[in-house]
C-alpha cells in the first residue's frame, strides 16, 4: 500500500473514531443529564452548552465522512434521463460547484473564527468559543479539497479514461520486450 493510501486509511479511522466517540459521549451526557434532572432536580450546569458544541462537531464530521465516499444527498432525476457523457459532465459541474461552495464557506467561517479569536470570550469554562468553532473552517476546507479532487479525477476519466491505480503502468508507459 502506498503512503497516500495509508494516510487515507488513517484519516478515515480518525474521522470514524471522532464520530463514534462524540456520538457516544453525547448519548451518555444527555442521558446523565436527564437522570440527574429527574432524580435530583438539577443537572450538570455545563452539559447543555457542551452538548450544543458536540452537535456542531458531529454535524461537520458527519458531512466530512459523507464526502469521503461522495455519499451526500443528491437529486438525480435529470442525470438519469441523460446519455452517459452528459451525465458525466453534470457530475463534474456538481463536483466543481460543491468544491467552490465549500471553499467559500471555509473561507468565511475562518474569518468568523478569527474575529472570535480577537474577542476571546469564554464559551465553556475558561475555553474560548473560537477553539470549538475551528471545526467549521477545517471541516469545510477538507470537504472542498475532496470535491476538488473528485472534479479532477472525473474530468480526467471523461477526457482520458480512468486513472490507473498507483504501481500499474498505462499502455503508453509499458516497455516493449
Amino acid at each position: 500500500m502506498t503512503l497516500l493510501g495509508k494516510l487515507e486509511r488513517a484519516g478515515r479511522a480518525v474521522e470514524d473514531a471522532l464520530l463514534v466517540g462524540l456520538l457516544a459521549a453525547m448519548v451518555l451526557l444527555a442521558g446523565a443529564q436527564i437522570v440527574l434532572r429527574n432524580l435530583l432536580g438539577e443537572g450538570l450546569v455545563w452539559s447543555d452548552q457542551l452538548l450544543r458544541i458536540m452537535v456542531l462537531w458531529v454535524g461537520v464530521l458527519g458531512a466530512l465522512a459523507a464526502s469521503r465516499d461522495n455519499n451526500h444527498i443528491v437529486i438525480d432525476l435529470v442525470p438519469k434521463l441523460l446519455p452517459p457523457r452528459a451525465k458525466r459532465g453534470i457530475e463534474i459541474a456538481v463536483f466543481a460547484f460543491t468544491a467552490a461552495v465549500c471553499a467559500l464557506v471555509a473561507w468565511h467561517s475562518a474569518r468568523f473564527v478569527l474575529a472570535e479569536y480577537g474577542l476571546s470570550q469564554p464559551l465553556l469554562g475558561p475555553v474560548p468559543g473560537w477553539a470549538f468553532q475551528t471545526i467549521i473552517p477545517l471541516g469545510f476546507a477538507l470537504i472542498a479539497w475532496r470535491y476538488a479532487v473528485y472534479t479532477v479525477v472525473a474530468t480526467h476519466a471523461t477526457l482520458y479514461g480512468p486513472i490507473p491505480p498507483q504501481g500499474q503502468q498505462t499502455g503508453s508507459e509499458r516497455q516493449a520486450p
